[in-house]
């Protein structure tokens, strides 16, 4: 029995061993079919090494792991989508004229992630006289949510000669024109808000003693809603050369491929002192990809603000006057007030025909044309303000 029993406990070894062979045996054949986890098949796709074992990062917890990879929240779009442009062609009129025509461009550069460039030109003529000018804009943005930046800009009003024998002026005046503003644009679904806030700068160039305006706050801001991706209305308020506008616009995009879209624009402004206007035109935009007209504000080039000219939509530039007798000296010379639009400013001087009459030897004859010219200095008299005017009457003699 005893030997029965050794017997037996021998062959149950055997059995139990061959049983664990076979088992370790299937157990390794296993491990050579089984397919690799799923973290490392992704790390295989993406060729990142340090996943294999960490199933990006976050599947363990940062202590088990000191190689474990922090995640990362997405990165913000750049705030210029590569090398633009544009460039359009306008013309239109105001106050009840045509004659306004010009054209403008824009180049935009990327200049880091969220910072970009744009530099604007423009040439435009109105009622025979010319400007030309260009801007800068320096900006950070995030597609996502909006712009801020700096602006600045300068046109040059190539002006005109004046002829008033009335007042005794006869000389070429034009004007330089700078804008120095802050600039921003705030984008909630299919509504933009586009502003810009800064000072206005005039300089009068001029024969005569004519004094520039003092530099003053100027504003341009536009609200616009796009009714599909490629149009777009708008409305706004403009503050400049003292004069408040109300502006109305619109612009429908088609796609060109190859990165280009060709537009339709129109703008209307309602000005006080029924200074109004109208102006449309074509616009191509050159960009890196097909993209709707929303997205192209959005993502490629800032408003060029100085399109339409500065001197267009304000055009208390032109010069104007407004001649009435307020007065006469004793030896029967009469004085005039008179206005250049421009500043807002009231002169107060004398007739030249008159002068010429009175006191010929006041008069200055030039060579080159035939316009009469008064030297203030001979009668004694300087070209005033209506305010010296005003401080004359109430206690001074002239």
């Amino acid at each position: 029995m005893a030997l029965s029993r050794q017997s037996i406990a021998s062959v149950g070894t055997a059995v139990a061993l061959a049983l664990l062979s076979l088992t370790a045996a299937n157990a390794d054949g296993a491990s050579d079919n089984v397919p690799p986890h799923w973290d490392e098949v992704f790390a295989q796709v993406l060729d990142d090494q340090t996943a294999v074992s960490t199933a990006l990062g976050y599947a363990k917890p940062p202590r088990s792991d000191a190689t474990a990879v922090p995640w990362v929240p997405p990165q913000p779009m750049p705030a210029v989508d590569g090398i633009n442009a544009k460039i359009d062609g306008y013309g239109g009129g105001e106050n009840h004229s045509n004659g306004f025509y010009g054209t403008s461009g824009s180049l935009s550069v990327p200049l880091a992630q969220q910072w970009g460039l744009q530099l604007d030109g423009n040439l435009e003529g109105a009622k025979g006289i010319g400007e030309y000018g260009g801007g800068a804009h320096l900006f950070w943005r995030d597609p996502s949510i909006g712009l801020l930046g700096a602006y600045a800009d300068y046109v040059h009003w190539n002006g005109t000669d004046v002829i008033d024998n009335l007042i005794g002026v006869n000389s070429h005046i034009s004007a330089n024109i700078g804008h120095f503003a802050a600039e921003g644009e705030y984008y909630l679904n299919r509504w933009i808000l586009s502003g810009l806030v800064g000072l206005e700068t005039v300089s009068i160039n001029s024969g005569v003693p004519l004094a520039s305006p003092p530099n003053r706050f100027f504003d341009d801001v536009l609200v616009s809603y796009y009714v599909t991706d490629n149009f777009s209305l708008s409305a706004g308020h403009i503050y400049t050369f003292g004069t408040n506008f109300l502006t109305l616009g619109g612009e429908y995009g088609v796609a060109l491929g190859g990165g280009r879209m060709a537009s339709l624009f129109a703008e209307g402004w309602l000005g006080e002192r029924a200074d109004n206007g109208v102006l449309g035109g074509l616009r191509i935009y050159f960009g890196q990809r097909d993209k709707s007209l929303m997205d192209r504000h959005r993502q490629d080039d800032p408003l060029d603000w100085g399109r339409g000219g500065w001197g267009g939509r304000g055009s208390d530039i032109r010069l104007k006057r407004d001649v009435a007798l307020v007065g006469r000296l004793d030896n029967g010379l009469g004085l005039y007030r008179f206005r250049y639009l421009w500043s807002d400013t009231v002169y107060v001087g004398v007739m030249a025909q008159e002068v010429a009459l009175l006191r010929p030897d006041a008069i200055v004859r030039s060579p080159l044309d035939s316009y009469l010219r008064v030297d203030y200095a001979r009668l004694g008299l300087k070209l005033m303000t209506w305010s010296d005017w005003d401080t004359v009457r109430e206690g001074k003699r002239l």
